[in-house]
């Protein structure tokens, strides 16, 4: 994404089940609250803070089971606790993340996420 894409954000719904967010269009979920048909969620190119940010909109997803978090800055383990208040959450993927890279990173997940 250029720089003046990553600021206006752009969403995409890929079939009723699967909601594509890039960058800061954030502001798409709050109009998917409540969806019984969204079961995957991709965040890409967002920071911690953002995806954060999003965590009260994405609890109002009652079916959501997958979260894609490919491309974006989480940097550190902890901030991976934030996923536990999604209690239907199966899978979590979250490539090219630094976090992706730390020695203790699936250990960490299959403790402090249990569900995955």
């Amino acid at each position: 994404l250029s720089e003046a894409q990553w600021r206006a954000g752009l969403s995409e719904l890929r079939d009723e089940s699967h909601i594509v967010i890039y960058g800061n269009a954030l502001d798409v979920l709050p109009k998917c609250a409540n969806s019984p048909s969204v079961r995957t969620v991709t965040l890409m190119y967002v920071d911690a803070a953002s995806v954060r940010a999003a965590m009260p909109m994405l609890r109002q997803l009652p079916a959501l089971t997958s979260l894609v978090l490919d491309d974006n800055r989480l940097t550190q383990l902890p901030e991976l606790d934030m996923f536990r208040a999604l209690e239907s959450l199966s899978s979590l993927q979250v490539l090219n993340n630094a976090v992706a890279d730390i020695k203790w990173f699936r250990a960490y997940c299959a403790h402090r996420l249990p569900s995955l």
